[in-house]
Parts: C-alpha cells; structure tokens; sequence
C-alpha cells in the first residue's frame, strides 16, 4: 500500500508533491536528501514518510536505505531531461531501483513493529514497579476479577476456578454421514511432550472413518518423539526437524495431505467429541458454505474448564478489525484454500490464523459459525498466545490492519468498529450461561 514516486525531471516535482498522500515517497532526480522539512512544509505533515505502526521516517533516515540499494548513492543525477528523453533502459532501472526501495522499507518496517512491541512490553513492566503500582495493581486485579461476571468474556483466557469439564452426552453420539469426506488435520508441534497425546487422541478417539493426521515437529528436544512412536501407525505422516517456523510448518503438513476438508490442530489443544462427525456432516448438508468454526471451552494443563468463548453469528466485517475465530475449531474445504493461495504466509508468527481468514474471505469464501463447541484451548504459562502478544502480537495485528484498509489504523476507531460484535456476544452468553439457550 505503499508508492514511490520518481520525479524524472524536476520539473515534475511539483505536481507529484500535490498528490503525496500517506505512506508515499517521493524521490527527487537530485537527491533524497533534498527533501528538507522545509521544502515541504507547506504540504503540511507530508514530508514524514509513515512507513511503520508507530514509526515515522523522514527523509534523513531514510538516506540509508537509498544508500544500501544504490552503493551509497543518490538515486538519478540533477539533470532536467523529460521523461521522452529516457532510454526505455533507464526507466526500467528506475522501476527496479524503486522496487527495490519498497521492498528494504517493508522489511526495515517488520523489524522496527517488532521492537515497538518490545518496547510497550518493557513500558508496561516498568509503569508496575513505579509508586503507584500497588494501587494500579490492586485495581487491574478488582477488574479482571468483575469482568468474566459483567463484562465482555469474549478475549478472556480464564472466566473461573477450574472445574471438571462437562460435555454432554449427545456430542458423543454424532454420527458422520454416509459418505464421509476425508478430512486433514496438520499438528505443528515443538516441545509439547506434556500435552501432545491428549492433542492426538482428541483427534482419534473420535473414530472418524477418513482422516488424515500430520504430526510436524520443529526437531523437539523434550519427549514429544517418545511420544510419537507410540502413536507411529496411527499417523499419516510424521516428520521432526528444524523448520521455519509454525507457518512452515503447517505449510508442510498441508503439502503431504488430500484431504476434502483441512484444519490444524497445535499440539497443546484439543477438539471436542463428535466434532469431526458433526462439521463433515454439516459440510455435506451445506455445500454452498467453504469455512466453519464454533464455540470455543478454555482449559488448564490438566484439562479442567476455565471458561468458554460464545461466538455471535460469523460478521464479515468484523475479520477487518479483529480475529476472535477460535482457531482450534477451525474447517474449511480444499477448494477454498487453493483459491486462497494454498500456503500459510510465513512471515506471520501470531496473527497468522487471522491472515488466512482474511484471505479466505477476499477470495469469497462464505463462512458460517456453528452452534456447537467444537474445540478446547490450552491455557499454560509457555503458550505462544500469551507469551507473545504483548511484543510480536500487536506488530503482527496492526500490520495486518494496515495492510486491509491501506492506512494506520487507531486503537479507538477498532474499539469503535468492534463495539457490536461485543455486544451481540454478550447477549449470546449471558443467554446460554441463564440456560436460555444451548450449544
């Protein structure tokens, strides 16, 4: 969403400044060193170039990159030739070199995200150990512990003292239809030992006649591998090793799987009996619908329920502002993931569930939220969701943001914008937790 705009001549330049617009660059035939504030400060905040949440770079930092990409120097000499006058070669070396300049500022933009979300981590450390943290302390703790009984549960890890979880006896008796569609289940794993068997025989146990599972191991050193030779013939595919990263991971699963209907399952949580049987028959009964996903039941180390998630209606829009989709709960059909580009994008590490979502919807998939609960999710002091949010989290979120609506999005117009949907899931729960309604 970023333009570079290169002024052949100078005398072009005073039209281009006219339509500078946010996140633009312009490159002058003399220099970027030219661009002085006071240069344009007359187009009024337009000579900050905002290329990052949070960052803004002017042109003297911006000189670097140019530097690197042109060996240290300025991009076009001072001449005033009209763009007639240029060899078809050097326009096309002008294309490259700006391509080349977006390119550097995108990743230079990955790496400052990631130290602002570094840094508000710290910020937040720090305000706790100030002379007032004992009464802001004590306040945080008054309103997490009122929040899961008045407010918006939706986003909450932990509603309540752990108790055992309750399923009912009809999840168990789902029967899948008569003609089953495959389904693959790609598990991303790295030093889950603990966890990862109750992950599988989630999966298992459930007696779903045509499924697929894929174990991807990052090369784990505890005893996930112990572990995984126990359940060797009842896998599709096992591999350990280093990889990319989670998104490599799955990428690699998907690739080995023939699935009609894929999902991934991370090896710390778990789906719910009757889940397979009971999204392939829904997927049998609805083939206009390409994706589904359900309720969501929070859960400890030791499988007791600490709360649970009622989603509203699937929104669209709401996928522009915010992710609340359960991933674990998570289906959809093969045809919608090859439309979608048939690959996680590997260069998210936390939003990237919400990433494919997105896809999934520009590529026109219609989605539907079931009303059942589909899937349990881990909570655990070494889960990537909440060890990362506060750093990685919120560059990935923002970015994501930025890249749906082509500019910097605030935090209050997305608490605007999610307002609704929070309200509609509060009615939800509150009706389910009363017994008005069931899932």
């Amino acid at each position: 969403n970023m333009r570079v705009l290169w002024a052949l001549g100078a005398e072009h330049e005073p039209s281009l400044l006219g339509s500078l617009g946010p996140g633009d660059v312009l490159l002058s035939e003399a220099s970027v060193a030219e661009l002085e504030a006071d240069r344009l400060g007359r187009e009024g905040d337009r000579e900050l170039i905002d290329v990052g949440v949070g960052a803004i770079v002017g042109p003297g930092l911006l000189r670097p990159v140019i530097g690197d990409i042109f060996d240290g120097e300025a991009p076009g000499a001072a001449t005033a030739e009209s763009p007639a006058e240029r060899s078809d070669a050097e326009l096309a070396l002008a294309l490259e070199r700006s391509e080349q300049l977006v390119e550097r500022l995108r990743e230079r933009n990955e790496d400052l995200e990631e130290r602002i979300g570094e840094l508000r981590y710290a910020l937040k450390a720090r305000r706790r150990k100030g002379p007032l943290a004992r009464p802001a302390s004590v306040l945080r703790r008054l309103r997490a512990r009122l929040r899961p009984i008045y407010g918006v549960r939706l986003g909450l890890l932990w509603h309540h003292h752990p108790r055992n979880l309750k399923i009912p006896d009809r999840y168990r008796q789902e029967s899948p239809p008569s003609d089953a569609p495959s389904i693959s289940i790609v598990v991303p794993s790295f030093n889950q030992g603990g966890f990862i068997d109750r992950t599988l025989d989630s999966v298992l146990d459930q007696g779903y006649p045509e499924v697929e599972l894929i174990v991807q191991d990052g090369g784990s050193s505890d005893e996930t591998l112990t572990v995984l030779d126990a359940y060797s013939d009842r896998l599709a595919h096992v591999h350990s090793g280093p990889d990319g990263g989670q998104a490599a991971a799955i990428n690699s699963g998907f690739r080995r799987s023939s699935g009609e209907i894929m999902a991934w399952l991370n090896s710390d949580d778990a789906l719910l009996p009757g889940t397979l049987a009971y999204v392939a028959r829904y997927f049998a009964e609805h083939p206009e619908v390409d994706v589904v996903y359900g309720h969501r039941v929070l859960i400890d180390t030791d499988d007791r329920e600490i709360g649970r998630w009622v989603m509203p209606a699937h929104d669209d829009e709401i996928l522009s502002w915010a992710d609340y989709v359960p991933q674990e709960t998570m289906f959809w059909r093969r045809g919608i993931w090859e439309q979608a580009g048939a690959q996680m994008t590997e260069e998210y590490r936390f939003a990237l569930d919400w990433e494919l979502l997105v896809r999934f919807r520009d590529a026109g998939a219609r989605i539907v939220r079931l009303p059942r609960f589909l899937g349990a999710f881990r909570i655990h002091e070494e889960q990537k969701s909440s060890a990362q949010v506060e750093t990685v989290g919120h560059g990935e979120m923002e970015r994501l943001r930025r890249r749906i609506h082509g500019r910097r999005v605030w935090g209050r117009e997305t608490q605007r914008a999610i307002r609704p949907y929070l309200r509609r899931h509060m009615i939800l729960d509150k009706l389910w937790r009363l017994g008005l309604i069931r899932h």
